[in-house]
């Protein structure tokens, strides 16, 4: 049914943001071990379920927080790499192919994959809870629907764009968004 698909693909979502959350931002606090990036991840879904625990309006005051401070470093690699189409010193980061035992499809390579296509298809699925909420439903869930899609769609769109350009070896790189960075934004990106 639509429900179990949409309970399901939040579950994915929600444990893709807490997996990259916490292996990104537990170096920040100090956390490099396997454990403690587990456990920090617990905390931050802690801390989420007791803001949401809050209410509606406390919820989405955080909720559009986090949104503005993981799409800021996006929208500036899309702003750096616009204005670096329009000169010829942006070079590229050109990676070596990985070994034969790299390039071999796994579970886990396929895992991944699948969560990137899953994560970047998520959040639209969001607007529709907040329907009774709203002035004008009929009207302004589906416009928030379709703006979330073409946005998001137009955002990826973009990010790969100028991400291919800056990174030809794009399918052998680890942290393509941060190489395309450094090469639109030099080394401190």
């Amino acid at each position: 049914t639509r429900a179990a698909c949409a309970a399901l693909a939040a579950r994915f979502s929600v444990a893709a943001v807490l997996t990259g959350l916490s292996e990104h931002a537990a170096p920040l606090f100090g956390i490099s071990s396997q454990g403690g990036v587990q456990a920090f991840a617990i905390a931050c879904a802690l801390v989420l379920a007791a803001i949401a625990a809050t209410g509606l309006h406390p919820s989405a005051i955080v909720w559009s927080g986090v949104t503005i401070l993981k799409l800021i470093p996006l929208v500036a690699i899309i702003a750096l790499g616009l204005v670096a189409l329009g000169t010829t010193g942006a070079g590229a980061v050109v990676l070596a192919p990985p070994s034969a035992a790299a390039a071999q499809v796994t579970a886990h390579s396929i895992e991944r994959a699948v969560l990137v296509v899953v994560f970047a298809s998520q959040g639209f699925e969001v607007v529709p809870l907040l329907a009774g909420s709203v002035r004008r439903p009929g009207r302004s869930v589906p416009l928030a629907t379709v703006a979330s899609l073409v946005f998001a769609t137009t955002l990826y769109a973009a990010l790969h764009a100028l991400t291919v350009r800056a990174v030809p070896g794009l399918a052998h790189s680890q942290r393509p968004l941060a190489d395309a960075a450094r090469v639109y934004g030099g080394a401190f990106a």
